[in-house]
């Protein structure tokens, strides 16, 4: 396949995620729903809440993807500035009617009368987080600004027992009940993420557009997407690095060539969630722009790859999964190809795999269980994309088949040898199709 048939079927895997999106009703864009729509769906989820723990005399088994329950809430003895926040604004005489059983239930419950339901603190500490998030959220949002993950967990640390994990399992569980992802709800997260390459952006925090096509090389830290008011770029493709230091190689190499036509993004390892909505976005507006994933040849590098193409388990709401990212390297074929062009008999690395690395690699192996997927039975073009999948499966199986871990700073001494730089290796493997 060459590069522009590469295009095409970009433009065709993302045409087919968003389609898909859109028939499980589920929001990837923060303006596909207006404010209000927004705020009576999280309404009528406490509501719900409120409706199924008071009259169902039980609670709300709220689950995660994949039908993994995560809880139980009980609805009982929270503290009133949770539940009659103004915020909610309780008009309906339904909801009224709910409220007020729940108002007795409560008294009952504090005069020690209530015997039809029992009292888990640890459940019921859930439930306060839950509903000081709501409380958080719909103030954010009637008030039209924006919070930050981290500003949640500090306003009330002690609730979430000085554990921001904590905070985490609570957004996800109103991701899915709300069918919608975080940056709908007004929460964003500082990213980590840094960018490079032939993009035009302004953000809402500076008033002047930041033009990275005129300055090659030039660095700048992604900005979550909801700050991004306008963005631009010619770029053939998109690079995404596993780590900053092969990051930095690549800019300090100054190769026109490579720099001119793609924009670069590390996600420092683990791209986190406002890295991947970045590349998300862009990935979306350039649909004919195919995205590549760099990084190092070994269980970590490899799972970090699986993480930017199938996103967040604990999330399918979330939508942080970018299905196009296609491996570039490095990948068996490098080292395969290495081997066959060394002048000594054979591509000397030793870095064994450790005890963790083994670990990593066959919890690897065996989630993705491509291989029983019979691919002749679809479509042409989710064949092509499992058929891509059991080719990266094949590439875990060759690292732990050699014990063998491979970084991309290993193979600098050879590049050397053939007088060929990084940025040129990158090159000519998209130039050949060299990749999965």
């Amino acid at each position: 396949m060459n590069f522009n048939q590469l295009k095409s079927l970009n433009a065709q895997i993302l045409q087919r995620h968003f389609e898909a999106l859109n028939f499980l009703g589920i929001q990837y864009s923060i303006h596909d729903l207006d404010k209000e729509s927004i705020i009576n769906r999280l309404r009528d989820f406490f509501f719900q809440l409120l409706k199924e723990i008071i009259i169902q005399n039980s609670c709300l088994k709220l689950m995660e993807k994949k039908d993994i329950q995560f809880d139980y809430f009980y609805f009982i003895h929270a503290e009133q500035q949770y539940i009659s926040n103004q915020s909610l604004e309780i008009t309906s005489q339904k909801y009224q009617n709910f409220y007020s059983q729940f108002q007795s239930l409560r008294k009952l419950n504090k005069e020690g009368k209530n015997k039809t339901m029992v009292i888990h603190k640890n459940n019921l500490k859930s439930l306060e987080k839950l509903l000081f998030c709501i409380k958080q959220i719909l103030n954010a949002l009637k008030n039209d600004f924006q919070i930050t993950k981290r500003e949640i967990f500090y306003t009330n640390v002690e609730l979430f027992d000085q554990n921001q994990q904590n905070l985490e399992k609570i957004i996800q569980i109103l991701q899915n009940q709300l069918r919608l992802p975080r940056n709908c709800l007004n929460i964003i997260a500082s990213a980590k993420g840094l960018v490079t390459g032939n993009v035009q952006f302004q953000v809402s925090s500076q008033a002047e557009f930041i033009d990275l096509s005129k300055n090659f090389g030039e660095v700048r830290q992604i900005q979550p997407k909801e700050e991004i008011l306008w963005i631009e770029t010619n770029s053939a493709f998109i690079l995404v690095v596993e780590k900053e230091t092969v990051f930095q190689k690549i800019i300090a190499e100054k190769d026109e060539q490579l720099l001119k036509n793609c924009i670069m993004i590390t996600g420092k390892g683990y791209g986190d969630y406002s890295t991947k909505q970045y590349i998300k976005m862009l990935t979306a507006n350039n649909p004919n722009s195919p995205l590549f994933y760099l990084g190092d040849f070994d269980p970590f590098g490899l799972d970090i790859l699986f993480n930017y193409t199938f996103g967040s388990e604990n999330s399918v709401y979330q939508q942080d999964n970018l299905p196009n990212i296609h491996f570039l390297g490095l990948s068996s074929f490098d080292i395969l190809d290495f081997n066959q062009q060394s002048d000594e008999k054979k591509f000397n690395v030793e870095n064994n795999l450790s005890k963790q690395d083994i670990c990593k690699l066959d919890a690897l192996i065996a989630k993705f269980e491509f291989n029983k997927i019979d691919s002749n039975k679809l479509d042409d073009l989710t064949s092509y994309q499992i058929n891509r999948w059991k080719k990266w499966i094949e590439n875990a199986e060759f690292i732990r088949q050699n014990n063998t871990k491979y970084e991309i700073e290993d193979i600098y001494p050879f590049l050397s040898q053939k007088n060929l730089t990084l940025s040129q290796f990158i090159i000519n493997k998209i130039q050949s199709n060299k990749y999965l």
